[in-house]
């Protein structure tokens, strides 16, 4: 899933999926100067661009500046590809800052954008409102993050205001980003995490050799959620007969059922999605697309806890 993307700014250039950085700012001019072509480069390269703002009145200046730079702005608003969210639906839960909340829109997010058929997801959170206990509270799921996107079709810029932060606040930062952005004696700065970054590079590195691993299996993985296949192996493939990997990839995970049994594996799929600690096993079948019914030993465990994705490793009986 490591997937080179366009940036839009300058200092970075290209980076990667699973990309996590901050921009430090002292005024919405320095924000917008940065983030609208960030955006922008996300709206040309297919991405669901999502920009949760601190204030209505931040809403409107966003939308008023982006549209004298994007001049199909309207057209991809219109399209749903890009959305503009208040701090109160995505990071506040009963005016609080929820970690878990936070989490699950996440979820939510990734699934609705490649459901949808975007590559991925771009997006950009301002803390501006937050008070001193939930941006310690930020501060602490911001050090989470970094690992938790690494290998997801995800890129996030994360936007701190100066004025709130104090300098301890400044080093949490600096530690939890790949890249913080700043501007010094009117120039943008910025500094990159070397730690993370490497760290980053031997995670992508290693799910790279676990992707290849599981290719050359012997018995079919598929990679899902409750409803959409994201990646099956070769064995998955000859398992099912299709043509190849793009035409399983297009199908409902439920289809390969039977219909007396659907029922019975979505309940398989939940208990699994919503189980961490132990796989689970049961017994059925699968329809191939050749008309031959295979009975199969399906063996579900949550691969990404976070983000509530199924590997499925199915076994002929």
């Amino acid at each position: 899933m490591k997937g080179i993307r366009e940036s839009g700014i300058d200092l970075l250039g290209n980076f990667t999926w699973g990309a996590h950085f901050a921009q430090i700012y002292q005024s919405k001019e320095e924000y917008l100067e940065l983030i609208i072509p960030y955006i922008e480069a996300g709206l040309r390269n297919n991405e669901l661009c999502v920009w949760v703002y601190a204030s209505d009145e931040d809403c409107l200046y966003i939308k008023e500046a982006m549209t004298k730079e994007i001049p199909f702005l309207n057209e991809r608003l219109e399209r749903g590809q890009l959305l503009l969210i208040p701090f109160t639906e995505f990071y506040s839960e009963r005016g609080s800052f929820s970690h878990l909340y936070v989490l699950n829109n996440w979820s939510n997010m990734i699934h609705h954008a490649l459901r949808n058929g975007f590559d991925g997801l771009r997006l950009t959170g301002d803390t501006a409102w937050a008070d001193q206990e939930s941006l310690s509270a930020i501060m602490e799921y911001d050090h989470t993050l970094d690992s938790a996107i690494a290998n997801l079709p995800v890129v996030v810029a994360c936007l701190f205001y100066r004025g709130n932060m104090d300098i301890f606040d400044l080093a949490k930062v600096i530690g939890n980003h790949n890249y913080v952005i700043s501007k010094q004696n009117g120039k943008f700065e910025v500094i990159r995490n070397m730690k993370l970054l490497v760290k980053d590079e031997q995670i992508h590195k290693s799910m790279e050799n676990y992707f290849r691993l599981i290719q050359h299996l012997p018995v079919a993985v598929f990679i899902h959620d409750a409803e959409k296949i994201y990646y099956c192996n070769q064995s998955a493939v000859e398992l099912t007969g299709v043509k190849d990997t793009h035409e399983l990839l297009r199908m409902d995970i439920t289809s390969l059922q039977p219909e007396q049994t659907k029922h019975t594996f979505r309940e398989f799929v939940k208990k699994t999605l919503n189980n961490w600690n132990k796989p689970e096993y049961f017994t059925t079948t699968i329809n191939c697309v050749n008309g031959v019914v295979k009975p199969i030993i399906p063996s579900g465990s949550n691969a990404c806890r976070v983000f509530r994705y199924l590997r499925l490793t199915s076994m002929l009986m």
